[in-house]
Order: C-alpha cells, then structure tokens, then sequence
C-alpha cells in the first residue's frame, strides 16, 4: 500500500486509529510494524490521542476480595467508562498507586514481604516491573512519577528522611535506562508526611 499512498499520509491515518487497531495493524507488513512502533509515531500518536479524548479519571478500589481498577468520566455524573484488565505480575497481597501520566500507571505492589515497582500501560496491555532500591527500614520514603520531556523518559524518584532528620541521597529510576541511579540533590528544608503517598506531577514536575 505505501507503493500508492504516501507515509505521512498513512502516518495521518494511523494516528487517528486506537490503540488496540494499531496492535492488529503491526502484522500487515513490515513497514507498518516499524511505523507503529517507532518512538516517533508512538509520540505523534499519544498526542493525537490527548487532543481528542475526553479526560478520565483512575479510580483503585477492592471488589469481591479483588483489586480493581477503574475510569470513569471526568463529569459531573462521574460515569464509569471501563473496567481496566489487571495483569497479571503474581499473586500480590496488595499495591499502591504512584501515579500515571499519558496512559501510564505506575504502581508498588508486595508478593509476601518483597516489594516491587511495577510500569503498566493497559491500553496494550503490558507491564514491566522492577525491584525497589534496598532502603533502610528506619527511613521514612515518599514518591514521585513523571514525565522528562527532554529526554522523552518516565522517571521515577524516591525521596526519604533518617530518623535524626537528616535527608538520604535520592534514588532515581529511568525507564530509558531500565536502572536505578542516586543523583545529588538538595531538597528544600521541610519533612513531609510519610504517609502521604499521593505526590502529583504537575506542568513537568514532580511536587
């Protein structure tokens, strides 16, 4: 086809298709395996998909002794849209969501005493997870998820006080990297709250 009908044209009707099409579109051919999942069109994608869909909002909550995920319309009838498929990472007792941004869904989740990080993107359906950083229990942590627009990467940060006060150095996961690193930073002069887990990513940064 893209012998008679021109990339960026074919790039202008992709992006307009949902995802779940664009899955089954990968096994036309090769050419529009690579297109679809090329960094590029996943970006002009995402953003096509922002302009045009109306906001929802995530909800987390336990249904017949389940975790359940839910959207629901951001109106004022609140309407539920979906209920999203959980994956399957293992029989966890129970998680905690970060935050999401642009589909993602960031989520720390225990199988017995191990506790794990896990990346999901429900649209398709798949998920990474990851180990958090070894941190002593006698620090108090706190979270933040976002989005580096400059080197297009999810990042994760965990930021912790010992019990003298003191701050640890930050540790940081990048997604581009699939790692771990600590960075030196130097947070402002206030505690937080340890049990406030709810850390919002706004205007591109976390606050």
């Amino acid at each position: 086809m893209s012998d008679y009908i021109p990339v960026e044209v074919i790039v202008e009707i992709l992006k307009r298709l949902p995802v779940k099409s664009l899955l089954r579109f990968r096994s036309v051919c090769k050419t529009w395996n690579t297109l679809i999942s090329h960094p590029s069109f996943i970006s002009t994608h995402l953003q096509a998909s922002l302009s045009n869909n109306t906001p929802f909002l995530l909800l987390s909550y336990w249904r017949n002794g389940n975790e359940n995920f839910f959207l629901h319309y951001d109106n004022d009838g609140f309407e539920e849209f979906k209920q999203l498929q959980f994956p399957a990472f293992g029989c966890a007792s129970y998680s905690i969501l970060l935050g999401s941004f642009n589909g993602l869904i960031y989520l720390q989740f225990w199988k017995g005493d191990v506790s794990k990080f896990l990346l999901w993107n429900p649209s398709i359906q798949k998920c990474i997870s990851f180990p958090r950083p070894i941190i002593s229990d006698d620090v108090q942590i706190n979270f933040g998820f976002g989005f580096d627009s400059i080197t297009n990467d999810y990042k994760l940060v965990i930021i912790g006080l010992e019990k003298g006060g003191a701050w640890i150095k930050p540790f940081l996961f990048s997604l581009n990297e699939n790692c771990w690193k600590r960075v030196n930073a130097i947070p402002p002069d206030y505690t937080f709250d340890p049990g406030e887990i709810s850390v919002p990513f706004v205007n591109g940064a976390v606050h």
